[in-house]
């Protein structure tokens, strides 16, 4: 998507380490399950269909972020 100005201050940073990979997986996950269990997951996750979709992914205990890219 294109930035204000032009400025494009985005960088990418390519993980080929599949240990590292797994790590970020599952610090998300439970980044995810924070905000699961908050007050206000509906109004963060923007609907009771999507905290519900979120949690049937969280279930599955396998990555469902990355879904085993290389």
């Amino acid at each position: 998507a294109p930035s204000a100005h032009n400025h494009q201050p985005w960088n990418f940073i390519v993980i080929t380490n599949r240990d590292a990979i797994n790590r970020l997986s599952m610090s998300v996950q439970g980044y995810l399950g924070d905000k699961l269990s908050a007050s206000d997951a509906i109004s963060y996750f923007g609907s009771q269909e999507r905290v519900d979709r979120v949690k049937k992914r969280l279930e599955l205990k396998e990555d469902t972020v990355f879904y085993g890219a290389p």
